[in-house]
């Protein structure tokens, strides 16, 4: 009876053990999880500054006074740019996605563009920078041409030169035939 009693409690203790194991690697994975949304969220919010302070500095460089929305809903921060029933829709989300969706005046989109994804290894200043630099350069084409009409599939990526994408929509505007 004392074996059976005895193999009763080193039962529970293996038990207890393992299941002190099981919430310290619970711990850990939670405590690198925070940290990985907290990389995340401050991604964002620095991305979001950053384009909003862009786009307000090529607003005063052309004097234009358009129509801007930026608004944050479920951990993401969206700006809507509008003119003349054309739009421009850029998102940051929290999980460190950047995309854009561009719309003209007829209702035609190119569908989401996805401008960079997150990747825990890369340079976040450099992403930033080029990111809103892009979409500054797109945005202030757009005010100066004042639509997007046949230019709603114009492709920009965090891989790609922003002369590649913009190349025959700026060519157009110089042209006048916008």
């Amino acid at each position: 009876m004392a074996d059976s009693v005895r193999a009763v409690i080193d039962r529970k203790q293996r038990f207890v053990a393992a299941l002190f194991a099981f919430i310290k690697l619970l711990d850990f994975l939670s405590r690198s999880r925070m940290e990985d949304v907290m990389k995340k969220r401050e991604f964002q919010k620095k991305a979001t500054a950053e384009l909003f302070k862009r786009l307000v500095a090529v607003c005063a460089e052309l004097g234009a006074n358009p129509n801007i929305t930026v608004s944050s809903k479920f951990h993401s921060s969206y700006f809507k740019l509008r003119n003349d029933y054309n739009l421009i829709q850029i998102s940051v989300k929290q999980t460190g996605e950047l995309s854009y969706q561009l719309t003209d005046m007829l209702g035609s989109t190119g569908g989401k563009q996805i401008y960079y994804e997150y990747g825990e290894n890369d340079d976040f200043t450099r992403i930033i920078e080029k990111f809103s630099d892009d979409f500054a350069r797109l945005y202030k084409d757009f005010l100066l041409s004042g639509t997007l009409h046949d230019f709603c599939d114009i492709k920009l990526s965090y891989g790609e030169d922003a002369s590649v994408g913009l190349e025959e929509y700026e060519s157009c505007i110089r042209s006048g035939c916008l």
